[in-house]
């Protein structure tokens, strides 16, 4: 979510809904090899999806892709994204779209709602530009974390949702059990602590889940920064589409389209820093505990019934910032870092505007 208020983001979410509902049906195969977790709860009780999803699209993998801090782009695809086994395809690109390749590559298997440390699998070197390949198995439904690490660079989280059966990446089952009053205070907390930042900024990536407008899927860049009360901007990078920046100052908004000169024109005020988008979220539940940029943070997971999507937050510990947040909905996935918090951005309209 660029813009964590729903109306102030339609660019993105209806780029990717377009994409969807533009896609054919894809087919995939997979092969097997199990992996054990152990429960994070006290109970060893998980909080299992509702099986009736209503999309008829499912079992048919997935097709991700998002950028390293190198600048690399990793392309992950899924088969067929059940439980049971998985074929997970993996291709380096740089940044003109030509084949890459790594010295190191591996992948990290783990659960949000368990404690055990990721399965790393090592699936370099190579010395051309064939996919790494590699089998492994969904044990359980819920919140599963595929981490692609290339070379020494800080591991890339694709963060998936997995129902039992799988209809994604155009549905995801509700919640089938209540909330966890801890998880739903937690989060509160959490919320309040964003909403009361004089200043942040966030880079997020979005992707659909499908082989589409290429075969590397489709891929958004979104860098944003927002002031307290109601300052903020946007630099959305959609190479398959249209780039643009926004900036928005109190009522007044300023939207430059890549090439073209900036249009200013009065906006209702936002305020980038609120949430409101999820003022209906339920299913809170606590997951694993892992650092994010040096502080150990606290998962929590819920979903937001309007937008029929999933979120995780990773919380920090200490200074009760949101550290991530991933977002999994109907040809969405997306994970955002936020940082700086409390940096003073001194956010103002373009010169002469």
């Amino acid at each position: 979510m660029s813009d964590p208020n729903r109306r102030t983001r339609p660019a993105v979410i209806m780029g990717l809904a377009s994409l969807v509902a533009l896609l054919p049906a894809l087919g995939f195969v997979g092969l097997t090899l199990l992996v054990g977790r152990t429960p994070a709860h006290s109970g060893g009780e998980f909080c299992a999806a509702n099986p009736q999803v209503t999309a008829g699209y499912g079992g048919r993998g997935l097709v991700l892709r998002y950028r390293t801090a190198g600048g690399q782009f990793v392309r992950l695809a899924v088969e067929p994204f059940q439980l049971g086994p998985n074929t997970f395809r993996v291709r380096l690109f740089d940044v003109t779209g030509a084949p890459a390749t790594a010295g190191r590559l591996r992948l990290g298997f783990y659960r949000l709602e368990d404690t055990s440390p990721p399965d790393w699998v090592d699936m370099g070197p190579r010395a051309d530009d064939a996919e790494y390949r590699v089998t492994r198995s969904f044990n359980l439904p819920g919140w599963w974390v595929v981490a692609v690490a290339v070379g020494e660079a800080e591991p890339v989280p694709f963060v998936l949702r997995l129902d039992q059966p799988s209809r994604a990446p155009l549905a995801f089952a509700e919640p089938d059990c209540p909330s966890d009053p801890q998880a739903e205070a937690f989060f509160r907390r959490a919320l309040d602590t964003h909403r009361g930042l004089r200043a942040v900024r966030w880079e997020e990536q979005l992707t659909s889940g499908l082989a589409y407008p290429s075969e590397s899927g489709a891929w958004v860049y979104v860098a944003g920064q927002a002031e307290a009360p109601d300052r903020f901007s946007l630099r959305v990078h959609n190479p398959d589409r249209e780039s643009y920046d926004v900036f928005q100052v109190g009522a007044h908004r300023c939207t430059r389209r890549e090439g073209q000169s900036w249009v200013c024109s009065e906006a209702e005020p936002r305020n980038a820093l609120d949430f409101k988008g999820l003022a209906s979220a339920w299913g809170f539940q606590l997951g694993r505990q892992e650092p994010v940029d040096g502080e150990l943070t606290q998962v929590v997971t819920f979903y937001e019934p309007v937008e029929k999507s999933w979120y995780a937050w990773w919380v920090g510990l200490d200074t009760g910032y949101l550290r991530r947040m991933a977002m999994v909905g109907p040809g969405h996935f997306m994970v955002t870092r936020y940082f700086d918090h409390n940096t003073p951005l001194g956010l103002t309209l373009p010169a002469g505007n």
